[in-house]
């Protein structure tokens, strides 16, 4: 998968050692809603998240697939790619094309309380705001992701 970055702050601050978390988008017209979920159910990776993955955001035009990821790093999306979702989509299931990843250096994110949660069917969970606040914050820690506490100092 091609994949590139625009240069600028992020680039400056990649080249003094320090990883840049990223938008990643794509669309891939080949991709349909039953590949995306034949994929999703053997890699499992809303049970097994991807390290360095923030949140994921799929969807479908005229029946091909759009995605839109955050990653602690360029490298973490690709490693992701190479290790668990080529294997199966061009292995097992035999796709032949590749989408065009973009990505753009992440400025800022912000998680509403309500779309923090999973929502299965794209439908929100009937559930309080302190059940549905499971945002990640970055912790100093080696760069690993710690749960969102709203209580937390």
């Amino acid at each position: 998968m091609r994949s590139p970055v625009p240069s600028g702050r992020g680039a400056s601050r990649r080249s003094r050692g320090h990883s840049v978390a990223v938008v990643m988008i794509f669309s891939w017209p080949e991709i349909t809603p039953d590949v995306y979920d034949a994929v999703r159910q053997e890699v499992r990776w809303e049970e097994d998240t991807p390290d360095g993955c923030v949140p994921h955001a799929a969807w479908f035009v005229n029946g091909g697939l759009n995605v839109m990821d955050i990653w602690e790093s360029q490298d973490h999306f690709n490693r992701f790619i190479e290790a668990r979702i080529a294997p199966v989509l061009k292995g097992e299931l035999g796709v032949q094309s590749d989408p065009e990843p973009k990505f753009y250096p992440l400025h800022r994110r912000f998680v509403a309380l309500a779309s923090a949660a999973p929502a299965p069917d794209a439908r929100l969970p009937r559930q309080g705001p302190r059940q549905l606040r499971t945002e990640t914050r970055m912790s100093p820690q080696a760069g690993r992701r710690a749960p969102f506490r709203p209580d937390a100092p």
